[in-house]
């Protein structure tokens, strides 16, 4: 992200984050959430929405977040078109993906726990 946050606007060359060329870097960033999803995919970390699990299995979904910054969120959720029909990935406390920005691209199962600590008994 070199020459977007804090480096030279990579349209107009002023120093800093600027407004100036939103929509360019807008499609920088994309291009590069793009690119970061297409990377995760493809060595089976993220698996595209359309292969999700619809039983209310809870996983962690990714999607745009709708912020220039930000371009790629994850959030905690599960399928429930009987409770939200229209809006379907909800997290624990049912709100939608969708309030937090754009519909899921991507989701990953949830990684293995650690195995839990056994204490030592020292005499």
């Amino acid at each position: 992200m070199d020459g977007i946050i804090g480096g030279p606007c990579p349209k107009c060359g002023q120093q800093g984050f600027f407004n100036c060329c939103e929509e360019e870097i807008r499609g920088v960033l994309s291009a590069k959430n793009g690119s970061i999803a297409c990377e995760l995919e493809a060595i089976g970390q993220m698996r595209p929405i359309e292969t999700a699990p619809k039983d209310g299995t809870y996983i962690l979904l990714f999607g745009p977040s709708g912020y220039i910054t930000t371009p790629l969120r994850c959030e905690v959720c599960r399928y429930d078109d009987e409770y939200r029909p229209l809006q379907p990935w909800v997290n624990h406390a049912d709100n939608s993906f969708l309030d937090g920005g754009g519909a899921p691209t991507h989701w990953m199962p949830f990684p293995d726990y650690p195995a839990p600590k056994t204490l030592s008994k020292h005499r």
